[in-house]
């Protein structure tokens, strides 16, 4: 991980992050009202990161909030989003 001063926010949109939020929320169906302006922590991407990787792409499908086809790439997009 990049070091990163205290307070530091980013803003995301679309893609690998709504699908983080979701997750982290454990949302059976994707709802743009909870979505939107979530706050996703550095603590939580690391905590769905090691899910996502302690998993292969078939187990990966059905989590909760993890929209259907994106288990092959939502490992990956977690690390990018961490660093």
């Amino acid at each position: 991980d990049m070091p990163r001063s205290t307070g530091t926010t980013f803003v995301g949109t679309a893609g690998t992050i709504t699908s983080l939020a979701a997750m982290a929320q454990q949302l059976p169906a994707y709802e743009p009202s909870r979505i939107h302006n979530y706050r996703l922590t550095l603590t939580t991407v690391r905590e769905l990161e090691d899910t996502l990787l302690s998993r292969t792409k078939a187990q990966r499908v059905g989590l909760p909030g993890l929209e259907k086809n994106r288990e092959d790439v939502i490992a990956a997009g977690a690390i990018l989003i961490r660093t």
